[in-house]
């Protein structure tokens, strides 16, 4: 809020070593994500049944900031990749689960997304008991934490403190609201709004979305 800077990456593990196989390469770090973008670009043109490939790209190029955001170096281009192979992936528990929890290794976005792919596999994988389908559940979210862990616990036993603090950063730090939506009204200083506010919004929005994503799920 001072205006000071911060010296570390407020993420989890992925987010870094992410550039470790390109470092070896000696591809310099400004094409990282861009390198990521041209992936998901391809991968979701190929993965796309054939009726919509036309079309499937025209959302990414309507809005510059999309590719604007990548090629400023923006690290979500990464998530949503790692987001774009869980959903091909889908048909297996297994790498479903592990593609999310490379995801959620990667960024704290996609960890909002826990409870609503917990809400789907629950509704559209509805045969059997409700005991089968509650280790359904329980396989996906243990494959997703396998994913996570395996990036992430080697630096969080190496230092809990400092993984922790590293990784919750965003959460308890006192940083400035930057973004696109309401925060844009404290971002161009036109309302004070405080940051709980801020959290309150996210965690009330979230609440009607899982309420109508459970109770519409067919809809």
């Amino acid at each position: 809020l001072d205006g000071d800077l911060t010296g570390r990456v407020a993420y989890p593990a992925l987010s870094i070593l992410v550039f470790v196989p390109f470092q070896w390469l000696g591809v310099p770090a400004a094409w990282v994500y861009p390198l990521f973008l041209l992936a998901a670009l391809a991968l979701l043109y190929r993965w796309s049944p054939p009726k919509l490939r036309p079309l499937i790209l025209l959302p990414l190029f309507i809005d510059p900031r999309y590719l604007l955001y990548s090629l400023g170096g923006v690290s979500d281009i990464v998530w949503a990749l790692l987001l774009v192979a869980m959903l091909r992936a889908w048909s297996s528990p297994a790498q479903r689960g592990i593609w999310y929890g490379l995801a959620c290794a990667f960024k704290h976005q996609p960890w909002l997304l826990a409870p609503f792919l917990l809400i789907r596999i629950w509704h559209e994988e509805a045969e059997g008991t409700s005991k089968e389908r509650l280790q359904r559940l329980l396989r996906f979210a243990g494959f997703s934490v396998a994913g996570f862990a395996a990036v992430n616990l080697p630096f969080a036993l190496w230092s809990p403190r400092a993984w922790f603090a590293g990784v919750f950063e965003p959460v308890v730090a006192p940083m400035i609201t930057f973004g696109q939506g309401l925060s844009a009204l404290t971002m161009f200083g036109r309302v004070a709004i405080p940051k709980p506010l801020f959290t309150l919004f996210l965690l009330g929005v979230l609440g009607l979305a899982l309420f109508a994503y459970y109770r519409h799920y067919r809809q």
